[in-house]
């Protein structure tokens, strides 16, 4: 029952800011925020990917540790390069990497009951600052609303993980485990993910060559179409 807990929560989150962010802000609003910050979702869904193994081999002591030295790495390469060119915002790949570091830490601890807390407040945060800056006139910009309700439920949940896990490995343990996930990426590269790679990687281009009303349309449509794969089936 967990289990579906889990998924239903995860897929509730994922169709508040499919659907509600355009229908607050609207298809164009929608469509500019997707096409600035194409590379930052890009960055965010291939980290997602490549620190999966680290829940099977880094040892639950060592988990949160060890996804936060990778999270740190790919943000400061990620801050070199966009400043030689701008590729979207800093303050919002930082959020989603720092959520994207606790959830499978919570996964790793087998903390289900919280890891369920963690969506849950995320989608609350998110629908409760969408709707008020719908009340007042889009007084907050969507990128911001994406950042607060990222980061805040990954910064209280990041403090409790930290109390549940070991004392901090050395460097030289975590190095060692980043070279070990390093030789295991050829390994990801399924089917799954290069199709997940892909659907993160097309806005990229498509930023280029399509208007942001047709761009904000485009994404709802891919997440109906991945919405509907991640129901059926469903595993409990």
């Amino acid at each position: 029952m967990l289990n579906l807990s889990v998924q239903l929560t995860t897929l509730l989150n994922a169709l508040l800011f499919s659907f509600l962010a355009p229908a607050t802000y609207g298809l164009a609003l929608y469509g500019e925020f997707i096409g600035i910050n194409a590379v930052v979702f890009l960055v965010h869904r291939s980290f997602a990917i490549v620190s999966e193994p680290l829940i099977r081999f880094a040892g639950e002591g060592k988990l949160i540790y060890s996804i936060l030295l990778l999270s740190c790495i790919i943000f400061l390469g990620f801050l070199g390069l966009n400043a030689i060119s701008p590729m979207g915002s800093p303050l919002l790949l930082f959020s989603m990497l720092l959520s994207a570091s606790v959830l499978p830490v919570l996964q790793g601890l087998r903390l289900r009951r919280a890891y369920i807390l963690f969506v849950s407040l995320a989608a609350l945060l998110l629908t409760v600052l969408t709707l008020w800056s719908y009340t007042h006139n889009l007084s907050i910009s969507l990128e911001r609303v994406m950042e607060i309700s990222a980061a805040v439920p990954a910064l209280i949940w990041l403090v409790y993980a930290l109390r549940m896990s070991d004392e901090c490995p050395t460097f030289s343990e975590l190095m060692a485990l980043l070279r070990t996930l390093a030789k295991q990426i050829p390994q990801l590269l399924t089917v799954t993910a290069v199709m997940n790679l892909l659907t993160a990687a097309l806005p990229v281009y498509l930023a280029r060559v399509l208007v942001p009303y047709d761009l904000g349309l485009y994404r709802v449509a891919t997440s109906v179409i991945q919405s509907a794969t991640s129901v059926f089936p469903v595993s409990t």
